[in-house]
């Protein structure tokens, strides 16, 4: 099952009935690295640039260079609230008439609640049980409302795609490309600020952040590897990379942020 059914406009927006139009749609959506640098603008204006910083012991267990960029010192603890904070910036009229709704096991929720709060515009989350209650918690405090529907990501994003319909709002996918570009800008200040590193490795879900850095490698350090590591309890993306087309599969992993069921279309294309 591929949980963004839908359609993009140009704006990046979904709206109406195109909701709920085949991911094929999603073929049509092109994500570029000058799309990452326009929404590194907006995202300064909100955001500090992370810090990059050596750990001798992390380098002595693995007997070379280690760099760790420290996204968890943003709002809510992680790298994905940059894409929140730029779809605030890019919502259209009938988004913030109608509000947002989404699902997600955590960190995703609180990145749209967060962008939905800067932009003062209305957010509901659809999370499954499974999801931390400690980040239902965060999500709440950040002003979003949250429904608690199924087991999995897969029975959340179902309820989320009907509530949507039933209210008029917008489905915001995972990887939407606002969303994503968003998330890019991470790894535009990475390779700013170390252009000769050899690999990063991405932690993958949904697959935005290593979508994103290989937008911005591509154009900034072409020889470097992206290296994306998914937990082997979640291995839907990893799957639908080996295959080439989109996969499920259950997830049982603890790892909450990465506890993903599907490949997802577009970040798989990059």
């Amino acid at each position: 099952m591929e949980l963004c059914e839908k359609n993009y406009w140009t704006d990046g927006s979904s709206r109406g009935d195109d909701r709920h139009m085949s991911a094929a749609a999603a073929t049509t959506v092109e994500l570029t690295y000058d799309d990452v640098v326009r929404a590194a603008e907006v995202v300064a204006r909100e955001l500090p640039v992370t810090p990059l910083q050596s750990h001798p012991l992390l380098d002595r267990a693995v007997r070379d260079v280690v760099l760790v960029k420290h996204e968890g010192v943003l709002p809510t603890g992680s790298f994905k609230v940059r894409g929140g904070v730029h779809l605030a910036a890019t919502l259209s009229e009938s988004e913030r008439a109608h509000g947002l709704v989404t699902c997600s096991t955590g960190n995703h929720a609180q990145s749209v609640a967060y962008g939905a709060r800067l932009a003062g515009v209305r957010a509901t989350v659809v999370m499954p049980a499974s999801a931390p209650e400690v980040k239902r918690e965060a999500v709440q405090a950040l002003g979003a409302e949250v429904v608690v529907h199924g087991a999995s990501l897969g029975d959340a994003a179902v309820h989320a795609r009907a509530l949507a319909a039933d209210t008029g709002g917008s489905f915001i996918c995972p990887t939407d490309p606002r969303i994503v570009h968003g998330h890019a800008t991470a790894y535009l200040e990475l390779f700013r600020q170390a252009p000769e590193l050899a690999a990063v490795y991405v932690p993958i879900g949904s697959g935005t952040g290593a979508a994103g850095a290989c937008l911005v490698r591509d154009v900034l350090a072409p020889g470097c590897q992206v290296i994306g590591v998914q937990a082997e309890a979640a291995p839907a993306g990893w799957r639908s990379w080996r295959s080439g087309t989109i996969e499920t599969a259950p997830s049982a992993t603890r790892a909450s942020g990465l506890a993903t069921t599907t490949g997802y279309e577009l970040t798989q294309r990059v």
